[in-house]
């Protein structure tokens, strides 16, 4: 309920075209649960603009697959957590090993890119070797690993993150970097990003428009209490006028006011 409407997110796609924007990513929550997300894809393949999706592929068919791979994706990031049903589904729920390996054979059979991303938390740390043998086996082309961090429903509650420190992560995926060198590219986001030395690019470079149409400098901004929840969204703004808009002029205020580098919502300083 609220959602953007069709008319409006392509309304949107058309902005973010003519404002210069060149990449997107396209996520959720769920986004193949939108009717409409085959048109709202292929309005932004026809701009030109590079573009991913994130799924947890369990909603992908036959005919959803072969519509995916007519578009100019960089890829299909699917998310897999467990190498096993049993680990997969202590971390994701009931039935979601199966629904999402079937949805992952389906985008194989229709040769759209696909990309794992496996986030490493405390029930499957020890056998990340498990979950890169699966993305091998569906053909994916990339595996990144990523941290749990304790937000949304977790936030406060850190027992389900790992309790190994980042340096021994990072040794472990360099292994599997080497044992599967050529099979599939094994990757992680746990290493230092380039934006930690340099000044944050929300609300610049860089923003985040939810489904409701509020537009954001960040995911995070909202919980971390940066910004606040404007009344105004795009379902009846434009984006240019919503970038210029009170949040995202305050936000930006604070960084160069506060000479703020790095992250400010994790606090991580160049």
């Amino acid at each position: 309920s609220g959602e953007l409407p069709t008319d409006r997110a392509l309304a949107v796609v058309e902005e973010l075209a003519k404002l210069g924007f060149e990449e997107l990513k396209i996520t959720g929550g769920e986004p193949l649960v939108r009717r409409d997300i085959i048109d709202i894809l292929r309005a932004i393949d026809g701009k030109g603009i590079s573009f991913d999706l994130s799924t947890n592929a369990s909603r992908i068919n036959k005919e959803l697959a072969r519509e995916l791979s007519k578009l100019n994706l960089k890829y299909i990031h699917v998310s897999l957590d467990g190498g096993s049903k049993e680990v997969q589904e202590r971390i994701r729920g009931a039935k979601s090993f199966d629904s999402t390996h079937r949805g992952l054979r389906l985008l194989q059979e229709a040769g759209v890119p696909v990309r794992i991303g496996s986030v490493i938390c405390k029930d499957n740390q020890e056998s990340l070797d498990q979950i890169v043998d699966c993305a091998v086996n569906v053909g994916a082309r990339e595996i990144i690993f990523s941290r749990m961090i304790a937000a949304g429903r977790l936030r406060g509650n850190r027992e389900a993150e790992s309790d190994l420190d980042n340096h021994s992560l990072i040794k472990s995926i360099k292994q599997l970097q080497e044992r599967y060198l050529g099979k599939i590219v094994v990757s992680n986001n746990i290493e230092g990003a380039e934006y930690i030395c340099s000044r944050c690019p929300g609300g610049d470079s860089f923003i985040y428009i939810d489904n409701l149409g509020h537009v954001l400098p960040c995911t995070w901004a909202v919980e971390s209490g940066l910004v606040s929840l404007s009344s105004r969204t795009l379902s009846h703004y434009s984006l240019d006028l919503l970038l210029k808009g009170e949040e995202i002029q305050r936000f930006r205020f604070q960084l160069h006011s506060e000479d703020i580098i790095g992250c400010p919502i994790s606090g991580q300083e160049g």
